[in-house]
């Protein structure tokens, strides 16, 4: 099975919808990145079997983005608190969310956490993701 790949990312949930039917398949899935691999695209890359980028194409991988608000305005002493402790929740969920993504990238590739970090935000090329064992092979150019 072949899964071109062009996005700029998406949410957490319908990458792991995605990522869990990958890992099930009994097929090999070969992810193709065919222009742009951003965000929860690049990590999706990272659940095939085999993982290509065509020439030119780009990765990228950042932290996931969690907004927390809330309104407290007129709010009683109670609701303040209880929000707070909400917010702390998330933002606990949110540490756990990202720590398993961290995880995906190193089990694949083999990098330690400060080497993921450190290329973070960066539009990676094919070359490079390759060096660092992001992809398995550069594609040829039709």
């Amino acid at each position: 099975i072949k899964l071109f790949i062009d996005s700029t990312g998406g949410e957490l949930s319908g990458y792991r919808t995605l990522a869990n039917g990958i890992k099930m398949s009994k097929a090999p899935i070969t992810g193709i990145v065919i222009s742009k691999a951003y965000s929860a695209a690049a990590l999706l890359l990272q659940c095939c079997h085999r993982r290509i980028a065509m020439p030119h194409s780009r990765i990228f991988f950042h932290k996931l983005q969690e907004t927390l608000t809330t309104n407290i305005k007129d709010a009683s002493l109670n609701v303040i608190e209880e929000t707070i402790n909400i917010l702390f929740q998330r933002k606990k969920e949110a540490q756990e969310d990202q720590k398993e993504v961290d995880n995906i990238v190193i089990q694949k590739s083999g990098l330690t956490l400060e080497q993921l970090e450190s290329i973070e935000n960066q539009h990676l090329t094919p070359e490079k993701a390759k060096e660092l064992n992001l992809i398995d092979e550069i594609g040829i150019e039709i």
